[in-house]
């Protein structure tokens, strides 16, 4: 269960969350996933999506995205307080967040606390072969 888990999407390099979504009550199977959508998302995306409600749903790609636990943040992506312009840079790819799809890789097994851009891999937008589940190595 993700009782004590929220999401906050900090917008365009602000220090305070614009959006923020409560995480309690959600319950995630053992090796499962839980995924968030924009309501405008394509229909594959919706298809897959475990909710499309709030606003921290969206994402423009300049915006950092965290979750914490009980106040401590347990994974990140971006930086708060930081406006990286349209997007955020990936290893090899400019502003990777903005209008592609990113997915964690195989070799990542928990969250980080600082954005780490070395562990996603970009793929075109609305890429979503990979969308609902998660491949460890």
């Amino acid at each position: 269960t993700l009782t004590g888990y929220v999401l906050y999407r900090y917008n365009n390099g602000s220090t305070d969350a614009s959006a923020t979504i409560d995480l309690s009550g959600i319950t995630i199977p053992a090796n499962g996933t839980y995924v968030f959508a924009n309501s405008g998302s394509i229909q594959a995306m919706l298809d897959v999506a475990d909710t499309t409600e709030g606003s921290s749903t969206y994402f423009n790609g300049d915006d950092a995205l965290v979750i914490e636990l009980d106040g401590v943040v347990v994974d990140i992506i971006g930086l708060i307080g930081e406006d990286p312009g349209s997007g955020w840079d990936i290893v090899g790819d400019d502003n990777a967040t903005s209008n592609h799809t990113l997915v964690r890789n195989p070799d990542v097994t928990t969250g980080v606390a600082v954005f780490d851009p070395s562990q996603w891999t970009v793929y075109a937008q609305d890429t979503t072969d990979y969308l609902g589940s998660h491949t460890v190595d």
